[in-house]
């Protein structure tokens, strides 16, 4: 057998890739390279939770409710408007009782003319002067409890609210303020005097420092 000469019996033919030089590796030199990979690490900061909202105990703490939302509702309507003592303000004050005085005139003689015609009485009778000046005395005494008691009640009036008109007072001025009407429009000097007063009140203002207010309805 003959054999090439050019090649000896202790020489091994050593075959290499046909990319080996060609400008690109094969994927088996990254997998035996030495180097390693280290994947990106991401920062997470870990943020402590806020405190508990502590709620008072006992009855510091009251959950809302309808009834409180309603009457902060109700509170919103009126406001203060910027007060301006003059005859308009003194004319509303005038109207307003004129218009309390008129209504409850009429609710109570209504309520008596009913009964009367209910238990079949003769008129002629009560149209006489005495009985006519006790019933006008009754009327102006009913006329003053009723006005009183809404004050006091609403710290306004049916009249002093159709003319946006309010009491800012505590229950013991409004009704010393009622009670010194009395002698106040007995005499009538307390009601002219409040044509020469400044702010325009009566007598019966000035003796518990309370008047009527304007507000304005929203």
């Amino acid at each position: 057998m003959s054999t090439n000469p050019s090649l000896s019996s202790n020489e091994k033919i050593s075959f290499s890739p046909m990319h080996k030089g060609l400008g690109f590796h094969h994927f088996t030199d990254t997998l035996n390279s030495n180097k390693t990979i280290n994947p990106p690490v991401t920062k997470v900061s870990l943020r402590q939770p806020p405190p508990p909202v502590q709620r008072p105990s006992g009855d510091a703490y009251k959950k809302p409710s309808l009834n409180m939302a309603l009457k902060e509702t109700q509170a919103a309507p009126s406001i203060e408007k910027q007060q301006v003592y003059g005859f308009l303000y003194l004319t509303k004050r005038m109207f307003a009782f004129l218009f309390d005085t008129a209504l409850n005139f009429s609710l109570c003689l209504g309520a008596f003319l009913l009964v009367l015609l209910q238990i079949n009485i003769d008129f002629n009778p009560l149209l006489t002067l005495d009985v006519m000046a006790v019933t006008f005395l009754f009327l102006c005494v009913f006329n003053w409890i009723l006005i009183t008691s809404q004050e006091i009640a609403f710290h306004t009036s049916i009249g002093k609210k159709m003319f946006s008109l309010t009491l800012k007072g505590d229950v013991t001025q409004i009704f010393l303020r009622s009670f010194y009407f009395l002698i106040s429009f007995g005499f009538l000097l307390g009601i002219f005097w409040s044509l020469f007063d400044r702010k325009k009140r009566c007598l019966h203002d000035i003796f518990v420092d309370l008047q009527p207010q304007e507000v304005a309805e929203i």
